[in-house]
């Protein structure tokens, strides 16, 4: 899934997956030229196969993230560090 997760106004992509849980790949290009690079700093504490959205949950004006499982369960992982990009 795509979402402006570090507030520089182009898309950054979300992946779930089954051995590493959610995997964040920031836009290190623009809008019309998108380059992805995996941040390694990223680490979410989700096992097993992951399915990441995003919104603003809380209705606060920053985006929050809602990672599922196919195994069922959801986790809501609050942003607590200010506005974001949508």
């Amino acid at each position: 899934m795509f979402a402006d997760i570090d507030g520089d106004r182009d898309y950054d992509m979300l992946v779930g997956t089954e051995a590493r849980g959610v995997l964040l790949y920031r836009n290190q290009g623009n809008r019309t030229a998108p380059r992805f690079v995996l941040d390694e700093s990223f680490v979410l504490p989700v096992h097993g196969d992951a399915v990441p959205a995003v919104g603003d949950v809380d209705g606060d004006g920053d985006l929050d993230l809602i990672v599922g499982g196919v195994g069922g369960g959801v986790l809501l992982f609050e942003n607590l560090g200010g506005r974001s990009g949508r």
